[in-house]
């Protein structure tokens, strides 16, 4: 009897750490079709088309609840890739301030794109933003692009009162 419960214990183990790294894959396979889609002009993988299909289940996650899980699947991520990577952060932030003076770091993320190991730095200053990609293994610059920055909001039109 023993037996019996000490192999479906590790059975259950076994389940739940599998669900628990898939949810991980996908959360942080939406965020690479999220960078892919930036830097390459289209989607990734692929994983991230589950968020277009027309499903409702019984549980509903309160928006914050997807983004840190989104964040923590992208922090994992990153530890993972970091021992491959032959420049720091830092330097990196370093090479892409160069490339947009003027403006200040939004973010920087260590990014598998396709085979390519690479920071993602968005920069911004008041009007404008800029996303620049450096390589992870000699700081070279492969992509700097100027976002389009969002329009601002229309005025209301302005009312005539009759008199």
């Amino acid at each position: 009897m023993r037996v019996k419960q000490q192999t479906a214990s590790k059975a259950l183990l076994a389940v739940s750490s599998f669900l628990t790294a898939s949810l991980l894959f996908s959360a942080a396979a939406a965020a690479q079709d999220q960078v892919n889609a930036s830097v390459n002009g289209h989607a990734g993988s692929g994983a991230g088309r589950l968020q277009h299909m027309q499903i409702q289940s019984s549980v509903q996650l309160p928006p914050h609840a997807w983004r840190e899980a989104q964040e923590a699947a992208l922090d994992a991520m990153q530890k993972k890739l970091k021992k491959y990577a032959k420049i720091s952060a830092t330097q990196a932030d370093k090479v892409a301030e160069k490339e947009a003076p003027g403006t200040k770091i939004q973010r920087t993320t260590l990014q598998a794109v396709g085979p390519n190991l690479v920071y993602i730095v968005m920069l911004k200053n008041d009007t404008d933003r800029y996303l620049v990609v450096i390589d992870a293994g000699n700081g070279n610059v492969l992509d700097k692009r100027h976002l389009t920055p969002r329009p601002a909001p229309a005025p209301a039109p302005a009312q005539s009162s009759a008199d």
